[in-house]
């Protein structure tokens, strides 16, 4: 069977609790483009609509499956509808029948992933290629569905085709072109004979109705004129009920939604059926009259309800919905202003979905891109205009920010001139406040939002362009931030400040992003800075700390680097949290042993390098001195290496010792950096092992007064000279911390003060 010559061209299969209204907008939006559908809205008895349901699932080209992560949990049930007509699908299917049938699974979800608990009979609908639809974008979802089953038609044509031969095919297609030649001169002459014999009065569908009779009449002649060809089947459905004169609601829903409109003021005004219930989607028949734009449809609803009229006009369906926004969803102003007199209330809002409550009429025209709905509330909202405008929903979205975020600057100028405050702050998800709209749409990347946005600002664009939010994000650190540079720039021309800083740290847009490692932000404000760049790059925070020091800390070189070539002072010095002054970045890198950080900025100094190396801060601590550690000396042997003056003398506090390096490391256990010293000492190695401070101490004389036995030992085989004496007279034997040292002392031949005072004279 070839792909058109069933009834249906598609079957939308779906569970009623998830997606009516979605499936509902897919039916309507497919017999738009002219296709025939069956949507499973048919009100019968239980039996008949389980047989129409295979019917419908037999006689159909393409199976629509609207899939979702709970879509399958009943089909653990053998009963269930939707797993019999899987199955009987999957296995015709698979027995590669002639009646081939396409299923196309449908999620609302990018991220849709099939469950684990579909039943094996009918685990291979996973095989089939599924589609992401957006019930925004409806109609752009329905062309991808039918280029897909285009294709797949074609492809299963030319796999049947390839079963024969050449000559076989090219006589198959003879033979079939003979034969629609001669039906289609059949069928010319037959309509010429009948329009030349027959030619009936136009079918007036809206025409009024005086009985029951009159009623199934004209719907049996609609269909058999094919007035509705593709929904003959369905309109039988009504036929039936008006042969057994069924007084429910259901049947002036289904004649209002056919356009039988005469037949429907009938059973209005016979009082046939209780016009105030609701179809399965929860539409009133007010609401269906509004949507076909039937005014004198609508006025007689209205007339008849006047005991609940207000209750009657503002019912909200399942989805949402009110006569109201049916009327203006189609653009239908003469029945949305007629509502309005009569009683609707364009201040009502409704939960959507997804759990967002407080969503008015005029955010739904909005999004949906109505400017003439939008007009026209404005306008019916009168001296509450403004309130109106400006209301926002649970999820922060107000009218202007759904035209900015749809890109309608028709509807979003139109807000403005009306009062829309683009100036309005919100609270946004992870408790930031302060949150403005221009905000919003610098961090969606809507440019045009943007433009349009500041120059609605006037003269406080200024003002309006620099304000914060409470984590400090502002519309230029949004913009650096998503990468778009389009918009920085644009910013920046207006308005944007790069030099302010944030109140509480000191610290500019370029630290934040120097610490975050965003060299593309990092170049565009130093460029940005102009002629105040080396300024603007050396600039501090409360705590003397800057954008190298912040991008060197985070170990983004490539920022540091940039920096550095364009003015960051690698001489600059602050005063740290324990209050030594002078203290430069090297020292805090050579401190942290950071050797990479180390070698950056050795380098970077240039031919500067040996002054920058030895250079002291206020507590007398140089780079070396800080990187001597027992565990890792690689920053020190780099120091050394790069100029580093291991004879360098140091004031401790406010003392009058001015020790070298050796003599302070001496008084503690580090053997390693002794060997370390001395190695870097070379030739001057006797000089710097045998150095006396000014207090005629040596460095063996530090190590036996701390009692450090490591350092002692190290000393002793580098061969320190034992028997010197201090100004005080004492040897390092006399100055020993314990007798243990002692005896070291006096095996290595250590003597006493006494000894060589004695020895001397």
């Amino acid at each position: 069977m070839c792909a058109q010559s069933r009834l249906y061209d598609f079957f939308i299969s779906y569970r009623r609790e998830e997606y009516a209204r979605e499936s509902r907008l897919l039916y309507e939006t497919l017999s738009s483009f002219e296709k025939s559908v069956y949507h499973d809205v048919e009100r019968a008895p239980l039996g008949e609509f389980k047989k129409k349901l295979r019917q419908a699932y037999t006689h159909s080209n393409t199976i629509l499956l609207l899939v979702s992560p709970t879509f399958f949990d009943r089909c653990s049930q053998e009963d269930d509808l939707i797993r019999k007509g899987l199955e009987h699908v999957l296995l015709r299917n698979e027995n590669k029948s002639r009646d081939y049938q396409l299923i196309i699974p449908i999620c609302f979800a990018p991220n849709f992933v099939w469950p684990e608990n579909i039943p094996v009979s009918i685990a291979k609908v996973k095989d089939y290629q599924w589609i992401v639809l957006d019930s925004e974008r409806m109609e752009d979802g329905v062309r991808q569905i039918l280029e897909k089953e285009k294709e797949f038609w074609k492809d299963l044509r030319q796999r049947k085709s390839d079963a024969l031969t050449i000559a076989e095919y090219s006589a198959y297609l003879n033979r079939q072109h003979k034969f629609r030649l001669s039906i289609t001169i059949l069928l010319i002459l037959l309509t010429a004979f009948f329009t030349w014999f027959y030619w009936p009065e136009p079918l007036d569908i809206k025409k009024p109705v005086h009985s029951w009779e009159e009623a199934k009449e004209l719907v049996v002649r609609s269909v058999n004129e094919k007035r509705f060809r593709k929904e003959s089947k369905i309109l039988n459905n009504l036929i039936n009920r008006l042969s057994y004169h069924d007084n429910s609601s259901n049947t002036i829903c289904d004649a209002i939604s056919y356009g039988f409109s005469g037949i429907a003021a009938y059973l209005i005004k016979e009082q046939h059926g209780d016009f105030f219930s609701i179809d399965d989607l929860g539409y009133t028949p007010l609401m269906l009259a509004c949507e076909i734009n039937d005014l004198d449809l609508v006025k007689l609803l209205v007339e008849c309800s006047e005991k609940k009229k207000n209750e009657y006009i503002n019912y909200i369906s399942f989805n949402n919905q009110t006569a109201l926004s049916k009327a203006l969803f189609w653009s239908n102003i003469d029945v949305a202003k007629y509502i309005i007199e009569s009683g609707a209330d364009i201040f009502k809002t409704v939960t959507i979905p997804g759990g967002v409550s407080n969503w008015s009429i005029l955010m739904e025209a909005v999004r949906c891109n109505k400017p003439d709905a939008v007009q026209f509330l404005i306008k019916a909202a009168g001296e509450r205009k403004l309130e109106y405008i400006n209301m926002s929903a649970s999820n922060n979205a107000n009218a202007l920010a759904l035209a900015l975020g749809v890109g309608n600057m028709e509807i979003a100028e139109l807000l403005v001139q009306n009062g829309a405050d683009i100036f309005k702050t919100v609270t946004i998800p992870g408790g930031v406040s302060n949150w403005s709209i221009l905000m919003e749409a610098v961090s969606c990347n809507k440019p045009d939002a943007v433009q349009f946005l500041i120059k609605a600002a006037g003269e406080r664009k200024l003002e309006y362009i620099n304000m914060s939010a409470s984590n400090n994000a502002n519309a230029l650190v949004l913009a650096l931030g998503g990468g778009n540079m389009e918009i920085a720039e644009f910013l920046v021309q207006n308005g944007a400040d790069i030099f302010n800083k944030e109140k509480s740290t000191g610290r500019t847009i370029l630290m934040e992003f120097a610490q975050a490692g965003n060299l593309k932000a990092v170049q565009f404000l130093v460029e940005a800075a102009g002629e105040k760049k080396t300024e603007y790059i050396n600039r501090s925070t409360l705590n003397d700390v800057n954008a190298l020091v912040l991008a060197l800390g985070a170990r983004h070189m490539d920022v540091a680097q940039y920096l550095v070539l364009n003015g960051a002072n690698i001489f600059q010095k602050r005063t740290t949290s324990n209050g030594d002054a002078n203290f430069t970045i090297l020292m805090e890198a050579a401190k942290g042993l950071h050797l990479d950080i180390v070698q950056f900025l050795v380098e970077a100094a240039g031919e500067r390098k040996v002054e920058y190396v030895n250079m002291l801060s206020a507590n007398n601590c140089s780079a070396l001195s800080l990187s001597l550690n027992k565990k890792d000396n690689k920053v020190a042997k780099y120091l050394i290496q790069n100029g580093a003056d291991v004879f360098k003398h140091y004031k401790l506090g406010e003392s009058l010792f001015d020790l070298m390096l050796l003599s302070i490391v001496a008084g503690a256990n580090q053997p390693e950096i002794i060997k370390l010293l001395l190695d870097a000492a070379n030739d001057r190695k006797k000089e710097m092992i045998d150095h006396v401070d000014s207090d005629g101490c040596t460095a063996l004389m530090y190590a036996v007064t701390t009692g450090a036995l490591e350092s002692i030992q190290t000393l002793i085989d580098e061969r320190a000279e034992l028997n010197l004496m201090n100004k005080e007279g004492k040897s390092a034997l006399d100055l020993a911390k314990n007798e243990q040292i002692r005896k070291i002392l006096l095996k290595a031949g250590a003597k006493s003060g006494l000894q060589l005072k004695k020895e001397k004279h």
